[in-house]
């Protein structure tokens, strides 16, 4: 086993000088962001804990530096289990199940016990459908903890007071117009959210709806928005989480949705620039990943940094029916 990155390259002194190194700014650094309120939980209250992270996989130190994040915070707020939004594995996904990637890609850097006792769930990423996709489908016979049954799946959970969160789990590479598979898997999507009597319904792709990264120029809105976003809404989602932008967003709710990207798994050597615009309720990059702790009350969303600690939490109340 590895040592623990943070202590051999000096944990957050590892983040500013990649920073500066790569030339990319992060906004939130200049902000004077409001204190972290998070309403503590009642005694007994039964809460889902889980992380959100994407476009993790390059091998390198920086990966391996969020890593370290993570199983301190797993520690603390005791997960039940990750969500991997795709990118699993750069430049161009896996050959097969016996790709030596799976062990210095994944399973040589999420090695920490904490995290070894986790599932992770997991979507497809386009760097993903560069390489074989079926081979990470069947790498869930291979692993306890890899889950990735199919290309786009559903799973519930519940809570022990029977709160029920319903999680939809899209191939968002193939959703398109004009694309009978993503025609398809858009009507999968809304049969199922329509039946779905979940009190909370979360939605995880690769793509983002709504994205402030800089290299999309002046549009917020990205091209996969007008395909997808309607179906959410008529659909009662209440979260929908993404990759693909290497950084760490969330805007305000747009017609009952909230969208999150949690793209910045791979640390400050992939990070993207963010711009932190009018459409931003928080924006940064150089690292981190998201948690949502799910009550019977409401939804916090957590944006966590290189050094574990949370930078910037918001909370959904639960809407009253």
């Amino acid at each position: 086993m590895r040592a623990a990155a943070g202590v051999i390259r000096g944990g957050l002194l590892v983040l500013g000088l990649a920073l500066a190194g790569c030339g990319v700014h992060d906004p939130a650094a200049d902000r004077e962001l409001p204190p972290v309120v998070i309403r503590p939980l009642e005694a007994d209250e039964p809460a889902l804990v889980v992380c959100m992270i994407g476009d993790m996989g390059t091998g390198s130190w920086d990966q391996e530096d969020v890593a370290d994040a993570m199983a301190l915070r797993a520690e603390r707020d005791g997960w039940d289990f990750a969500v991997f939004l795709g990118d699993n594995f750069y430049p161009a996904g896996v050959e097969s199940v016996d790709d030596e990637q799976w062990q210095t890609k994944h399973e040589e850097i999420y090695d920490a016990p904490v995290l070894q006792r986790i599932p992770f769930y997991v979507v497809l990423g386009n760097h993903d459908h560069k390489g074989n996709v079926q081979a990470q489908v069947d790498y869930s016979q291979r692993s306890e903890r890899w889950r990735l049954p199919a290309r786009y799946y559903a799973f519930e959970e519940t809570l022990g007071d029977g709160t029920r969160v319903a999680f939809f789990m899209l191939d968002t590479q193939v959703m398109g117009p004009g694309n009978p598979a993503g025609e398809a898997q858009r009507a999968w999507l809304a049969e199922g959210l329509a039946a779905s009597e979940a009190d909370w319904k979360i939605v995880c792709g690769h793509h983002p709806v709504y994205s402030g990264a800089a290299k999309r120029g002046p549009t917020f809105r990205t091209e996969f928005g007008p395909f997808i976003e309607e179906t959410f809404v008529a659909g009662g989602v209440d979260l929908y989480l993404s990759g693909h932008d290497h950084v760490l967003d969330l805007t305000p709710p747009i017609e009952g949705v909230r969208y999150v990207v949690s793209g910045a798994g791979a640390g400050p050597g992939k990070a993207d620039l963010i711009d932190w615009t009018e459409h931003s309720e928080y924006a940064a990059t150089g690292g981190g990943f998201v948690v949502l702790r799910i009550t019977a009350e409401d939804l916090v969303i957590e944006f966590v940094r290189m050094d574990g600690e949370t930078q910037y939490a918001a909370t959904l109340e639960r809407s009253a029916e």
